[in-house]
């Protein structure tokens, strides 16, 4: 059983403002994408940090298989 959420995350009220004004359909696909493609980058960055701090190869990533 699902129970009510008491407070919501920033983010949250940010997105809940926005389906509150009712956008169409393909405005709400382009928002999703837009979404994944930001936190996509964010991931991949934070990877390619840790991939230079700890000298990762391409030669040490093909051993690894």
């Amino acid at each position: 059983m699902l129970t009510k959420k008491e407070s919501y995350s920033n983010i949250q009220k940010e997105l809940l403002k926005i389906y509150d004004t009712n956008v169409p359909d393909d405005v709400l696909v382009e928002l999703k994408n837009n979404m994944a493609r930001f936190f996509l980058l964010k991931m991949r960055a934070k990877a390619d940090k840790i991939w230079f701090e700890k000298n990762f190869t391409d030669e040490l990533l093909s051993k690894a298989d």
